[in-house]
């Protein structure tokens, strides 16, 4: 599975992988690695990860909860960005829940 999607990100030249939480460790997983490690470490696509239920366009709000000190990390305004052009795209309003602190 996860090097079909690979090879359809690179084949249609796609920008951004949006993926849910793995919901239970399977045996094959915890011997071969999981499909998540093997989309991160394989491929250059942004990858968004979250609890995704259902088609995108039927959700109210996207949650964004973001850790102390993650605007210090050098890839997280990009993964913002694609997550604000995510939210126009779909009309979603974006909910950010961070430390009163985050510059």
């Amino acid at each position: 599975m996860a090097s079909g999607i690979k090879r359809v990100a690179t084949e249609l030249f796609i920008s951004d992988i949006i993926i849910g939480f793995p919901r239970k460790n399977i045996l094959a997983d915890i011997i071969f690695g999981s499909t998540v490690q093997f989309i991160i470490h394989q491929t250059t696509q942004t990858i968004l990860m979250g609890s995704v239920c259902g088609q995108l366009q039927f959700h109210r709000q996207i949650v964004l909860v973001c850790p102390l000190y993650i605007e210090k990390d050098p890839g997280f305004f990009d993964s913002l960005d694609r997550v604000v052009q995510l939210s126009v795209n779909l009309s979603l309003k974006i909910l950010i829940y961070a430390s009163p602190t985050a510059e």
